[in-house]
Formats: C-alpha cells, structure tokens, sequence
C-alpha cells in the first residue's frame, strides 16, 4: 500500500513538473525525500485519529493523498502547474454545469496508471487486518521520530549552503516565506504536499511582506523616472472633451481570427471594418502578457498597469493591496465607472476585484436561467439596455465569452446560428474556434449599430483588446500570427500616425490611455504608452522585477 502512495505522488510530481518544466529548479533528492513524508505523516495521522485500525488507516491516508494527486494533475491540464492552496476554496467557480463540458480535456490515456492503482490498491485493502495494532502504531510512531531526526540533520546542513531561493526544511521556513522569492510550483515538488502545498502555502498567504531599503529605492526611481518621461503629451494625443470609452474584452482573441477570410468571407466583419475605418488605430502585433490567472490577468494588465505573476495569481494581491485603477481614475474626472460580466460575482471574486479597480457597478450576468454561462448574445442585449441608463460621460468595460473553449465540443448554442464554409485543412478545433469568432462578432456589430441608432457612436472612444490567446485550437501551419492579440482603438480622434505600431505588450495599453484621457497620475504603470516614441516595447527586467516588488509588497500602502 505504502508503494502504491509513493507511486501517486511520483506521477503527480512527473505530470504536473517535470513534464512542463524538465528538472529546472529540481533538488535531486527533495522529491523523492519528501513524498516518503508525506506518506509517512498521513499514515500518522490518521492512525492516531483511528486509534490503530490499519485497514482505516491505510484506506484513509491513502484516499487523501489521491485527493492531491488529481486535484493537482486536473488543474495542470489547464494551468500547467500545481493548484494553489486557494483555489481549493473557491467553489463559486462551479456554480451551474458549464464546467462539466471542460472534464474530458482534464484527462489523457496516460491517466489510466491512476485507475490501475487504484485497483490495485483495492486489491491490498483486502488484505490488511481491520483490527487495532498498536504495536504498528509504535513502529511509526519511532520510524517517523529517526526519520525527522535525519530530516532536520540534513536541514541544518543545507542550510550552510548559499540558497537564496530555497531552504531545506521548517528550520528555515520564516525566511523561506520571503514574498521575494518564493515559489509555490518549485515548493511542492521539492518539499510535497504536506510542507510544500499545504504548509508553506498556507504561511505564505498568511505572512506579509515588507519592501526592503533597497527594493523600494528601485521602485521610486522606476516610478519617478516613468512620471518624467511622460512629461506633456499636448493635446494632439489626447481625446477632445470627455467622450464615453467602451472596452471590449474579447475572451480568447487573435488578431488571426479578425483577418480571417475563408472564401471571399471575413470571420469578423464588423471587426474587420472597424480596422479599416478613417481614424481607427489597430495593432495586430499585442503580445500577451498573462501569468497563471489567464482572463484575470488581464484586467491585471489593463486596469492597473502592473504585470501578472508567472507562478502566483495576481489576483489574489489586487485583493488585498492597495492598487491604482484606470476606472477609479477616470471616475476622479467625472466618469460612471461599470463593468458588465458574464459570470456571477463570485467568479474569481470579481465583486471585490472591480470595487478595488475602481468601478462603481457592475453587472454579473451569470445566473441559474442561463447555468452562469452567459453567451454573448445575451451580454450585449444587456449592455443595451443597462448603458441607457448609465450617466454620461462613462467607461463601461465588458467581457465576452462566447469564444471560450473547449473547441473539441460543438457549442449547440451558437453552432446553427453560423453560416462558414472551412477548408479541408482546418482542425475541428480551429473551426470551432472561428465559429465562435463569427457569433461573437456578430453581437458586437449588433452592439454598434445600437450606437449608432442612439447617437452615441460618434462620441464614444471604443476600444477592443483580448484577454488571451486560445489554448489548444491546432491552427494550420501558415497562420504565422498565431499567438499575437488585436488592439483596435476607434473614435479617438487622434491621428493614427502618432499611434505606434511595433509589437507591444498588453501591459502598454494602461500608459496609453492615460495618455490618451489626459489624465495625471504619478503612477504610469510598467509598460509603455504607444502615443509616445519608443525603440522597443520588450519588457525588461527591471520592469518584471519592479511589477512584482509592488504586488508582492502592496507598494502603494506605503
């Protein structure tokens, strides 16, 4: 039974890491080390709480193990590393059954290795006695006394060692919780799931940190430095008056799918047109910027002007910082601040992040009528009849959906409402993808048109951006820009010429819209604005580090 454990949390540690990230980061004998003890300590635990029983003991440190095997495996599927402690508690994301068409990519055939162990495993339960056994309890109870002994010997050992990122063991665990330098994926499948994803992450969550001397010098420069370079735009660059300013965030757009032509046909039409009208700044060359929170992430990048983190979710900061929002800039200028969603407000704790952003209201479409998977039809019949009530001047953002995966599944709901003709090259994925695309498109033109119709077009600044690139949609091999996020600005009235239209990133969208607004504000934000001059939009590393010193240390409390 005890090799059957070990073999688990092998596999966790194979599918979840070492696959995606080889042995990079890796100390050669933490893994195996530390799964040993993890094993060790549920069979202790849940024999003391059974008083002996070792068919119970067994079965029940087993069983919990699993948990955090599948947990973990699952969530890689989608996220590529181990499921944060947090993530566990946030069942407002499973509200209605939207979710269920997402578990067969979850799985893959070499999951069948977890089924067969668990059969075996029902094989051996068989066989363990059901009565007390004390004397096993002794024996564990004195292994796992020598086995500590040992661990808190090779502990003091390593601790010797320079390691500015890892330290070996609970000896060292206050410094080892350094915001700076801690790294959740690195610390599970070193020191496992007891210490590394249940302890460690656990005082991480807890602890706060505080800015070094040295760290925050750097951000103040960095901040002051930004704040000078922007110095006076002039008021070519900027909007005249206050128009309203829509921002559309396509779930899961290409600038590929808005100049998708398939037999004379754009997939995005209204788009396409947008693109190509007088005055209209579009980018097709936006690099996506996301950490682990995908969608979340980029409203990270476009609300704050902050980077996401690589191997935390952002969020899970902005919730507890204090932060500089766009909408609570501009509702310093006399703007009505809102949001429309189509999930619930629970969905990644969208109320409180929006309230932190600085909207003052937000619309949650999702609701048990539509399974809290609101398609975008219904997100913009409701923006229509909720922005006719909204104060003017406003900023109104909305999320779309509907081009959310998974692309192996035909969306009944869209599906016949799609008229495109797919060459015979085209995956079933990319195709699903595209259909999506079209649906979309089609309410945003609808959406146009109810603008123009009330007259508030010609006096609203919209802007289109995406949230991500699409996971898993196989494009053909010729579609060069795969990856690549459209960043369409209407309306503005500022020459597009002034515009820049190098590869940047969806961070520099924040500064260019401080730009454009006119709005003063000492913070920037790390990218930079696409109004002004720059040889390149690359991101460096004072950038990334400075972006993550202010998340990580709530800079802007200070």
């Amino acid at each position: 039974m005890c090799l059957l454990i070990l073999l688990n949390l092998a596999y966790m540690h194979y599918e979840v890491y070492i696959s995606n990230n080889g042995m990079s980061g890796v100390h050669v004998f933490s893994p195996p080390f530390f799964m040993i003890y993890d094993m060790l300590l549920s069979l202790l635990l849940f024999g003391t709480v059974t008083l002996c029983r070792q068919r119970l003991t067994f079965v029940s440190a087993y069983l919990l193990l699993l948990f955090f095997v599948v947990a973990n495996v699952v969530y890689s599927r989608f996220f590529y590393q181990y499921m944060p402690l947090h993530v566990f508690t946030e069942t407002g994301n499973l509200h209605g059954t939207w979710w269920h068409s997402y578990l067969p990519q979850a799985f893959r055939l070499q999951d069948v290795f977890l089924l067969a162990n668990v059969a075996a495993a029902f094989y051996v339960v068989k066989r363990i006695p059901t009565r007390q056994s004390w004397r096993g309890l002794v024996h564990l109870v004195t292994f796992i006394f020598a086995f500590s002994l040992f661990y808190a010997f090779l502990s003091y050992a390593h601790s010797l060692r320079s390691n500015k990122e890892f330290r070996f063991g609970p000896l060292n665990v206050r410094e080892n919780m350094t915001r700076a330098v801690y790294n959740p994926a690195a610390s599970i499948v070193n020191y496992g799931v007891i210490q590394g994803q249940l302890l460690y992450n656990a005082l991480a969550s807890l602890s706060t940190t505080t800015l070094n001397e040295k760290d925050a010098r750097e951000i103040d420069t960095f901040i002051e430095k930004r704040c000078a370079d922007a110095g006076i735009s002039g008021d070519s660059c900027k909007v005249s008056a206050n128009p309203n300013v829509v921002m559309i965030i396509l779930e899961s757009g290409l600038s590929a799918a808005v100049e998708e032509n398939i037999g004379g046909k754009d997939v995005m039409p209204n788009l396409k047109a947008l693109t190509r009208q007088d005055g209209t700044y579009y980018n097709p060359h936006v690099l996506s910027n996301k950490g682990i929170g995908e969608s979340s992430d980029a409203q990270v990048s476009y609300f704050t002007g902050l980077l996401p983190l690589s191997d935390e979710h952002a969020i899970m900061y902005v919730l507890k910082d204090s932060i500089i929002g766009l909408p609570s800039l501009l509702s310093k200028k006399g703007y009505a601040t809102s949001i429309t969603i189509p999930n619930n407000e629970d969905f990644w704790h969208q109320k409180e992040l929006n309230e932190k952003y600085g909207f003052a209201h937000l619309y949650a479409l999702g609701t048990v009528k539509n399974d809290f998977w609101c398609e975008d039809d219904e997100i913009f019949d409701s923006v229509i009849k909720n922005e006719k009530a909204l104060a003017r001047p406003f900023f109104h953002t909305i999320l779309t959906l509907s081009m959310h995966g998974a692309y192996d599944m035909e969306n009944e709901e869209i599906h016949h409402k799609v008229n495109l003709t797919f060459p015979a090259n085209y995956s079933k994925q990319y195709r699903q993808y595209l259909i999506r695309c079209n649906f979309t498109d089609k309410q945003i033109g609808k959406y146009i048109d109810y603008m123009m119709r009330e007259g508030l077009f010609d006096n609203t600044v919209l802007v289109i951006v995406s949230d991500h690139e699409p996971e898993g949609i196989n494009m053909p091999l010729h579609k060069i820009r795969n990856n690549e996020l459209p960043l369409i600005i209407v309306n503005s009235g500022i020459d597009t010429r002034k515009f820049s239209s190098k590869e940047c990133n969806q961070v520099d969208l924040f500064p260019t819209l401080l730009d454009m607004m006119g709005i003063e504000s000492k913070w920037r934000g790390i990218g930079r604005s696409l109004l002004r001059d720059h040889d390149s939009y690359k991101l460096n590393d004072e950038e990334v580090r400075v972006s993550t010193n202010i998340l990580r240390g709530n800079y802007f409390a200070r």
